[in-house]
């Protein structure tokens, strides 16, 4: 096992989590300067690891330094293609693109390309066309991309509408690489392994977020909130209030009520 930890210098400049950082890496002695980016740096390490270890089987967890304010156009980088205020943001995500791009072809590389399993997705939202910030508990502060890309993949380029919450990613990850998931503790997290390789249906039917006080308990197409609010949700991410629940909806609220209540109580969490 080895790490490499990015540490940014708050002191020395605003933007410290890309300029004048330092690496903690597990093979140096001493932390090493991040240069003048940090995320290419970064970068430039991960793959610098997934070629040296061709030959045996490994696990790697990348929470990248992208993207993140402040807002900013990467050194070199290009923000005059796009029109509008976040220009730099768009040109920090082409920089991350750049980045997982280079990591994808390190891992084509090595021989045990076929049988390794790619996951992408961001650890919140902050979309504006869904009301997002990463402190929000709307579908644009929560909902978030998830593409797995494996040769073990049922039907390439699917795409599917399941429930999926962090926690499972755990006991899927067990599963594919045969790891009995009591091994690493119990959880919450339910396997979608199969969902993926056989494309049988999704094993969550819920989900359960919660923020600063707030949360709720939704299912495909409703939310429930912790203040007793029912929201009805659209594939754009949008919420539409709904006032005064009848027929479907006020089965939705009630049974998302009780569930809410039960997981609030620590009475159920699968």
């Amino acid at each position: 096992d080895e790490y490499a930890i990015w540490e940014r210098q708050p002191h020395r400049v605003r933007d410290g989590r890309y300029r004048n950082a330092v690496l903690r890496s597990s093979r140096t002695p001493t932390p090493v300067d991040a240069g003048d980016y940090a995320p290419d740096f970064l970068n430039e390490q991960v793959v610098e690891f997934v070629r040296r270890e061709r030959a045996a089987p490994c696990f790697l967890y990348y929470p990248t330094l992208l993207v993140h304010r402040p807002e900013h156009t990467p050194p070199g980088g290009d923000d005059s293609r796009i029109e509008g205020p976040r220009s730099r943001f768009a040109a920090m995500v082409a920089r991350l693109d750049e980045g997982v791009g280079a990591l994808a072809r390190a891992v084509a590389e090595r021989e045990s390309a076929r049988d390794t399993l790619l996951l992408f997705a961001s650890d919140n939202g902050g979309t504006e066309r869904a009301g997002g910030d990463k402190g929000a508990l709307t579908d644009g502060g929560t909902r978030v991309p998830c593409i797995v890309h494996w040769r073990g993949c049922r039907d390439p380029g699917r795409r599917t509408d399941a429930l999926v919450d962090f926690s499972d990613l755990l006991p899927t990850l067990c599963a594919v690489a045969g790891c009995a998931p009591e091994h690493v503790g119990r959880g919450d997290g339910q396997s979608f392994a199969a969902h993926l390789t056989e494309g049988a249906p999704a094993p969550r039917s819920w989900v359960f977020s919660d923020w600063d006080g707030e949360s709720f308990v939704r299912e495909r197409s409703w939310k429930h909130y912790s203040s007793g609010r029912l929201v009805a949700t659209d594939d754009a991410g949008r919420e539409i209030p709904i006032e005064a629940p009848a027929g479907a909806a006020l089965e939705a609220r009630e049974r998302l009520a009780r569930l809410h209540a039960d997981v609030l109580a620590g009475r159920t969490l699968t």
